[in-house]
């Protein structure tokens, strides 16, 4: 699989490749690399926000980039969960869990349990402390 500097690079070049048709040739290269990963880096980043942040607007430029980013993020997360790595299968009597996911499940059930579970038992702890 490759590296996410290899992803970066391949979908900073599909997106100036596209991007450029709509704009021609009106920005020098590297200005354009420029561009493109800045906003490949802020896609990627996780946001916090405070309330003043609400209303921000986006420039055209932005809501391009990102309309790409997004759906060649949603291409790739669909192909991936379409593999048959995540895909489960009818054995005649039942269906049947990919060994991928099985796996994954057993090695990561404690964090899974934990993340369900946790803030329902808070909750109770809560109501049980305030009543």
């Amino acid at each position: 699989m490759a590296g996410t500097d290899d992803i970066a690079a391949k979908v900073a070049g599909n997106l100036r490749d596209k991007i450029r048709l709509s704009l021609a040739d009106a920005i020098p290269d590297d200005v354009w690399q420029q561009m493109i990963h800045k906003e490949i880096d802020d896609f990627m980043m996780p946001k916090t926000r405070t309330p003043q942040q609400r209303d921000c607007q986006f420039s055209d430029f932005q809501v391009l980039v990102r309309r790409e980013l997004e759906e060649e993020c949603r291409s790739r997360i669909k192909a991936l969960l379409a593999s048959s790595e995540w895909t489960s299968h009818w054995n005649g009597q039942q269906q049947v869990t990919s060994q991928f996911v099985q796996d994954f499940f057993r090695e990561n059930a404690t964090h899974i349990v934990q993340s369900f579970l946790a803030q329902s038992f808070q909750n109770v702890l809560d109501q049980v402390r305030n009543h």
